[in-house]
């Protein structure tokens, strides 16, 4: 266990387990060396009832701020890309406090411990186990989620007042929502949206917001990586009701930017004075 997270005893026994260093000075801190090079984790205390890991080194890619969404759409791993307070980006996994008290704080610690040491080179994490939709839905529905399976995922809707979008849940590793189709948006529009998107993805928890792109397709999404958990499970609670957050705060603010350059406009320039004023 690592001294300086007294309530939080289950990520340390778990980064031991998969050959993680904690370091004897800095609580809170472990490194693990490997075929990629080094690489390090630091576990902070957040509020709201998370901790956040950040982690670098080893095999983890390091992209630039400007293409954090984008470089998100394709990490392999229970984390982020946001900016940190010095403009660079860091790579975050959000880590429930509520979920890492409860009675499957072990189980959880040891699937994003798993999942974490295999995004910076260390051994793949196991599958996550198999689960059938027709069986989640009444569970999600009795818990008061507006649920339904079909074509082999469960769909759970989030009505708003003139907006409707569905969270996906499939099989595999990854819930997520699409918020907006970028796709014959001006560029301005397409800009502010990015903008927007990236400030949530910094400052809400567990949910990573994504920038999709293809040759006829472009569009932004909310999605959360379950990594190895079992569905269901506390850890599929937590993130429901994280993406229910999230499309609530951001789906019409960015489905107001569609066609309208002069709103997207204002927004960059609130961005730009934001920035000078810090």
């Amino acid at each position: 266990m690592n001294a300086g997270l007294p309530s939080f005893p289950a990520i340390g026994d778990r980064l031991t387990r998969e050959g993680w260093r904690a370091s004897a000075r800095r609580p809170g801190r472990w490194r693990r060396d490997g075929p990629a090079g080094r690489a390090a984790a630091e576990v902070r205390p957040q509020s709201s009832g998370w901790y956040a890991l950040f982690l670098s080194g080893g095999s983890l890619p390091s992209p630039v701020a400007a293409d954090a969404l984008r470089a998100n759409a394709v990490l392999a791993g229970p984390c982020k890309f946001v900016c940190g307070a010095d403009g660079r980006t860091v790579c975050r996994a959000d880590l429930s406090r509520a979920v890492l008290a409860g009675d499957d704080a072990m189980d959880a610690a040891g699937a994003w411990a798993k999942s974490l040491t295999a995004l910076v080179g260390g051994p793949a994490a196991p599958e996550p186990p198999a689960w059938k939709p027709e069986e989640l839905a009444p569970l999600l529905e009795a818990d008061g989620w507006a649920a339904s399976a079909g074509d082999g995922a469960v769909r759970v809707s989030v009505a708003l007042p003139g907006l409707f979008r569905q969270i996906v849940v499939a099989a595999g590793t990854r819930m997520r929502c699409e918020l907006v189709d970028l796709h014959g948006w001006p560029d301005v529009c397409v800009r502010a949206a990015v903008h927007l998107a990236a400030a949530a993805n910094d400052r809400l928890r567990l949910v990573r917001f994504v920038l999709e792109e293809g040759e006829t397709a472009r569009s932004l999404a909310a999605e959360v990586h379950l990594a190895c958990l079992p569905v269901p499970s506390p850890c599929l609670d937590v993130a429901l009701q994280a993406m229910h957050t999230a499309v609530a705060l951001t789906a019409r603010e960015l489905s107001a930017l569609k066609g309208d350059p002069e709103l997207a406009n204002r927004c960059l320039t609130a961005a730009a004075v934001g920035r000078k004023e810090v």
